[in-house]
């Protein structure tokens, strides 16, 4: 059987439920039956003894003093009663009742007893014996063990809390010394040991050194314009001088120089620049002003201007000389600084590479740190707690001696409950796995490989076999007629079989043709059930219109076609016979091609009704002949594997296309469909048909 989903297995003890409320009754009566009749022949006496249960442990006043912070430990109830009836437990009440220690006796002390837990601690122990000293005696020994066991399984359990946790410290230890080592060999053969911290370096001398480069850049360009400027017009060569100002800077100034205030006003310092060109400049500034002072006593030509004027050049040359060397220098300097950018941008890069493995490593360090911090505290804590133990458990109530036997009525009850309950469910799961039927019909297209192009919704009576009578199954017909006239247009000829008897086909056949009443088509309806000639004998063929006997007689297909029609409906005409028991021979014969081949040119569709070709294949010769092979597929009571067989046939005799209609669908096989749910399609035509009229 597949795999069952919860939906799946409810679905199925629904189906199936007469069978399990029957079998529940069944399995109850039986088992409760024989409780019943075994109680009567037994006296059973009980006795119960109680043990209070400590779910925190002792923490002294003087660890709280000295800050110590240890968490109570708390038991859980559920686990402790379990442990009452553990092997180890029964042994050591074994040894206290003086019994034998065997497998058959741990058995039995098992057997006898009943264990249940209160909200307050309390485990209740119960025995069941046909002797009240027994159950007594067995309801203190075992309660006795219990408190025995209870300390040495606490103990144990700290004992393997320590040792996991040193054996796993030991081990984390390790691992973290490892990475410690991976983390220093990782730093030593890249470089990175703070990528943080080196990236934020690396951008800082990016940003200082672009600073410097745009700085030197001003510089530059002042200076080349100063040469362009005395290229240009070397008679404003002073002029040009004067504009290189904007590079001096006041604070660069000689301390200890004496200069007038013209030459601090307009100078700010050539300093900035090159000390070197300061005193040349000065000196400079110094000769215009004599020269000027001379001139206003004597020509340009007198020998005292011309040597001014000499004394000027040479000074004038210097700072030439000078500001060249400078400029080379500064774009020395920038193309230095454009490369110690080009290296830091390619350490971050080489930095951000391997930032992942750094990560790795630092986080996994940082990680067993907190591991390793955790197993030492809890280890620090448990080594505490073994020396703190005050009590576990104590018996509460030792079991008396029971005077009365119990009634066993409820117990009985509850285990056949148990029992009918399964026992349901078993039988649910046995039907459901020789079921062969689709569940749902989404299940019919993946494993057939075919896809229902409608269905038919399941009625408990239909008062006649012509789906006139019956509105719902009536819409589902032409449903399926407007499905085939898009799929083939309005010339067509399909074959309606199906895998057995009973399944509708005969009833599709009929009510399909019967649908296209008023759509203007001519349909011819066949009735090529040989043995059964159900359609025939429905529409009430009259004998002397029986198609085979006519063909047997070789008359021409356009004589047969006018002999052995019957008009049943205005364009619907009937072919068959209502004598069974033809030879299959005749369906394969040329006379009968001849007619089919007449009939398609005569009649715009053409349907007919086949028998059940798994079980009567008189039909397989001529399949593919017809447009479409349809399937009526009665979803309730034939299996996957039979209609798979079905649809493999047809396509072996070459079905130029089978697809299928899924008959008698209710709610169990598609809830999700509007056509299973309440008889919609009923509703729907009577009320349009309440509002039409």
């Amino acid at each position: 059987m597949e795999e069952l989903t919860l939906r799946d297995f409810l679905n199925s003890i629904y189906k199936w439920r007469k069978y399990v409320v029957l079998t529940s009754l069944i399995m109850f009566c039986i088992v409760f039956g024989l409780q019943q009749l075994s109680g009567e022949r037994e006296k059973v006496y009980k006795a119960t003894a109680s043990c209070r249960v400590s779910q925190t442990s002792y923490i002294p006043v003087i660890l709280r003093d000295i800050g110590i912070d240890i968490k109570p430990i708390k038991f859980n109830l559920e686990e402790e009663v379990i442990k009452v009836k553990s092997e180890e437990n029964l042994k050591e009440a074994l040894a206290i009742l003086g019994w034998q220690e065997s497998e058959q006796n741990i058995k039995k002390l098992r057997d006898m007893l009943e264990v249940s837990s209160e909200r307050n601690g309390i485990i209740n122990i119960s025995a069941y014996s046909s002797s009240p000293y027994e159950a007594q005696a067995v309801a203190n020994a075992v309660a006795e063990a219990y408190v025995k066991n209870s300390k040495k399984w606490f103990h144990q359990s700290i004992e393997n809390a320590l040792n996991f946790l040193k054996e796993s410290s030991d081990e984390i230890s390790q691992k973290l010394k490892d990475s410690y080592s991976k983390l220093s060999e990782f730093s030593q053969n890249t470089g990175i040991v703070d990528p943080d911290l080196q990236i934020k370096e690396e951008i800082n001398r990016i940003k200082d050194l672009q600073t410097k480069i745009y700085e030197n850049q001003l510089k530059i360009n002042m200076i080349e314009r100063f040469f362009e400027d005395v290229s240009r017009n070397k008679q404003k060569t002073s002029e040009a001088l004067r504009n290189l100002e904007s590079l001096f800077m006041q604070d660069s100034i000689p301390e200890g120089k004496e200069m007038v205030e013209k030459v601090k006003s307009k100078a700010a310092s050539l300093l900035s620049i090159d000390k070197s060109i300061s005193s040349y400049y000065l000196k400079y500034l110094e000769l215009e002003d004599k020269r000027k002072e001379l001139l206003s006593k004597y020509s340009e030509s007198h020998p005292k201007v011309k040597e001014i004027d000499k004394q000027i050049e040479d000074i004038f040359s210097n700072i030439v000389y000078n500001l060249k060397v400078l400029l080379a220098d500064l774009r020395s300097q920038n193309q230095s600084a454009m490369r110690e950018i080009d290296e830091a941008r390619k350490n971050i890069g080489y930095i951000s590479k391997n930032i992942s493995e750094y990560l790795y490593i630092s986080n996994n360090i940082d990680l067993l740190n907190k591991i390793f911090e955790n197993y030492y505290n809890n280890l620090a804590e448990l080594k505490m707690t073994m020396g703190m133990w005050s009590y576990f458990s104590e018996i509460y109530k030792r079991a008396s001696l029971p005077q009365n036997p119990v009634s066993r009525l409820k117990i009985n009850l509850i285990l056949s409950l148990i029992a009918s309950f399964i026992s349901g469910i078993v039988i649910a799961l046995i039907l459901e796995s020789i079921d062969m039927r689709f569940k749902n019909v989404d299940e019919i297209q993946s494993y057939v490989k075919v896809s229902p192009i409608a269905f038919v919704p399941k009625f408990e009576k239909i008062s006649s076999y012509l789906a006139e009578d019956n509105p719902a199954t009536f819409e589902s017909m032409r449903r399926i007629r407007v499905t085939l006239q898009i799929r083939n247009g309005k010339r067509f000829s399909v074959l309606i079989t199906s895998s057995s008897d009973n399944e509708g086909k005969t009833f599709v056949s009929l009510n399909l043709g019967l649908s296209f009443q008023g759509t203007g088509l001519k349909v011819a309806i066949l009735d090529l059930n040989l043995s059964h000639p159900v359609l025939s004998q429905t529409v009430v063929l009259p004998e002397e219109k029986s198609l085979f006997d006519i063909i047997a007689s070789e008359y021409e297909p356009l004589y047969v076609i006018k002999k052995a029609g019957f008009e049943f409906r205005e364009n619907i005409f009937v072919f068959g016979s209502q004598r069974g028991f033809f030879s299959p021979d005749i369906l394969s014969s040329p006379a009968f091609e001849r007619f089919l081949k007449e009939l398609s040119e005569r009649f715009d569709v053409i349907i007919a009704d086949s028998s059940p070709v798994l079980i009567l294949p008189d039909v397989l010769p001529i399949v593919s002949k017809f447009d479409l092979a349809l399937v009526v597929f009665d979803i309730t009571s034939t299996g996957r594997k039979t209609l798979k067989r079905l649809i493999e046939t047809l396509k072996d005799v070459g079905a130029k296309d089978i697809k299928i209609v899924v008959n008698k669908l209710s709610r169990e096989f598609a809830p999700e469909l509007p056509i299973a749910k309440n008889n919609y399609y009923y509703y729907y035509y009577r009320n349009n048909r309440k509002e039409k009229s």
